[in-house]
């Protein structure tokens, strides 16, 4: 049980770095807080962030 525990940790850690790893890549090439603001979403899978910027469409008309 301890073992997993361990691996489970490990795991996160490893994720964590790569996310980082990737925003900072993303962030020094394109150097566009915008783009780096819409990778940061799509890691985060925040798809309610982007539903909630479709505030001048109507109910009815939005894409989902």
């Amino acid at each position: 049980m301890q073992m997993l525990a361990v691996a489970v940790i490990k795991l996160l850690v490893i994720s964590m770095t790569l996310v980082g790893l990737l925003r900072l890549i993303v962030f020094l090439f394109i150097g566009d807080a915008q783009n780096e603001l819409a990778i940061r979403r799509l890691i985060g899978g925040a798809r309610g962030a982007w539903r909630r910027n479709l505030v001048g469409l109507p109910e009815s008309k939005r894409p989902f």
